[in-house]
């Protein structure tokens, strides 16, 4: 989530100008919309943990519409700058929601055993992981690979974010509910 969420908006800007051809203050702008979308992400993931009531499955869906986000931009990226700007907005601002979800909603079921910090903590430690090794990821494999390729790592990653937490999705109902 980490690599997702922080590695377009650092990189969004130059993916646009390497790509598409627009001059860097136009690429820049571009990334102005990611922070309206982030808010809107993190209402939608709140509103969706309500309903869903299990962290690990809202988490597991956010990620899947990401992936159909991340798969539909593999197809029209050369296409359309405004699309593919779009569904990055949308990538960013589910990783938000992801990020809400699994960083501030997880750890409260460790309150009974005096571990929400600790938790919250090494979450948010992976993310931040994460959003390093995008930082460098992206730079390196975009100049060997090209943005077609990063934009294809996107896609395997919130395959990945999807199955992962649907895959745990059941157990953690389980112990969620344990603390009830």
């Amino acid at each position: 989530m980490g690599i997702l969420r922080d590695g377009l908006a650092t990189w969004m800007p130059s993916l646009v100008a390497d790509e598409f051809e627009l001059s860097n203050s136009v690429s820049i702008f571009t990334a102005v919309l990611l922070p309206t979308f982030a808010i809107i992400g993190i209402k939608c993931a709140s509103a969706l943990q309500s309903k869903v009531k299990n962290e690990l499955l809202t988490a597991a869906l956010i990620f899947a519409v990401s992936l159909v986000c991340a798969a539909v931009l593999l197809a029209v990226f050369y296409k359309s700058v405004v699309v593919s700007v779009v569904l990055m907005a949308f990538i960013t601002a589910a990783m938000h929601g992801v990020n809400l979800i699994l960083i501030s909603r997880v750890p409260i079921h460790y309150a009974k055993y005096g571990k929400i910090s600790t938790v919250s903590g090494v979450l948010n430690a992976f993310t931040y992981i994460g959003a390093a090794l995008s930082s460098y990821g992206f730079a390196r494999f975009s100049t060997e690979y090209g943005w077609y390729f990063i934009i294809g790592s996107w896609a395997v990653l919130t395959l990945l974010g999807t199955v992962v937490c649907l895959l745990i999705s059941r157990r953690w109902k389980r112990f969620s509910e344990q603390d009830i």
